[in-house]
């Protein structure tokens, strides 16, 4: 039998599945445990993210872009946390801004959305986010099987978009 606080939450991420700052499904968090609801279906019940933001929400609040100091901390741990999934032999398969969450005083990071997620070798992408097809590589519309440079692909994709205007603006330190 589940907890009244468990089962409360369950009924949140039932309810609100799509609504990343009230439930959020990430891969690996604190305090996880499995809750049975209606006997046949189970799911990953986390605990709320609070302080957390998505990169859709942070690039909303700096329209002229991020500082590039403030991108390559979560450049940085955005590559960890994909850099955990894939030697566990999973591809993310959508790191886009809206399920690249951060907790900005601890430079904390957690992807969110884990749907899109296949095993690799030998798996393609199922399904894309519509309002992001053209983030995808070209590799995902030929139907190849997903890699773990599909992840980064979208992670630099991802970041680029946190710069605004992106890097083109920007000058070379040194040139070769």
């Amino acid at each position: 039998r589940v907890g009244d606080q468990s089962a409360k939450l369950a009924l949140l991420l039932r309810k609100n599945f799509h609504s990343q700052r009230r439930a959020v499904h990430a891969f690996s968090v604190y305090n996880s445990r499995a809750v049975t609801y209606q006997v046949t279906r189970k799911a990953n019940v986390l605990g709320l993210l609070d302080g957390f933001y998505d990169l859709a929400e942070v690039r909303r609040r700096y329209p002229g872009g991020l500082s590039p100091r403030d991108v390559a901390w979560m450049w940085r741990r955005t590559l960890v946390a994909i850099d955990l999934a894939h030697k566990a032999g999973v591809v993310h398969g959508a790191v886009i801004p809206e399920h690249v969450m951060i907790l900005p005083g601890d430079h904390g990071v957690v992807l969110t959305d884990w749907c899109y997620a296949v095993q690799t070798p030998g798996h393609r992408i199922r399904a894309i986010v519509p309002n992001r097809a053209r983030w995808y590589p070209p590799e995902v519309a030929a139907k190849e099987d997903a890699t773990p440079a599909l992840d980064i692909y979208m992670a630099s994709k991802t970041m680029d978009f946190l710069f605004g205007s992106g890097l083109t603006g920007l000058k070379p330190l040194r040139t070769f």
